[in-house]
């Protein structure tokens, strides 16, 4: 069996007594509150840029809606023209052929029946107060 008085020689450091050392800095002359604000102030700019990223896509998914809406608007008002067109090159071939034009029927206006639309009463033809220039 073991000796329990045994112990391993320990030479000089067994003479030692155990210490804690604790630094503690009184005064950086305004180093780490610097660090604080400056990482405060990093913050607000990531907060800010994330804003402003926000308004960013924002923006541009109205502006792309807006340029849709208005591609629609021109392609109806295109091929509008383009049936008034038509049905002036139909008119105008029936009067070159001796038909009766198509326009007495209906306005090539799409939607629109000229012949039900009432004129204002500042239109020539109707009574009115008013004189259209000769």
């Amino acid at each position: 069996m073991r000796d329990s008085s045994w112990r391993p020689a320990l030479g000089p450091a067994a003479t030692r007594k155990p210490e804690v050392g604790l630094q503690w800095t009184l005064y950086d002359f305004g180093r780490t509150g610097g660090h604080y604000r400056q990482a405060v102030a990093r913050e607000r700019i990531t907060e800010l840029q994330l804003v402003r990223a926000d308004q960013t896509v924002e923006f541009d998914v109205a502006a792309t809606y807006l340029d849709v809406l208005l591609a629609r608007a021109s392609r109806r008002v295109q091929e509008d023209a383009v049936r008034r067109a038509q049905a002036t090159l139909d008119d105008t071939v029936a009067r070159a052929q001796g038909r009766a034009s198509r326009s007495k029927r209906t306005c090539c206006v799409p939607r629109y029946n000229c012949r039900r639309a009432a004129r204002p009463s500042s239109w020539p033809g109707k009574e009115s107060s008013t004189r259209w220039p000769a």
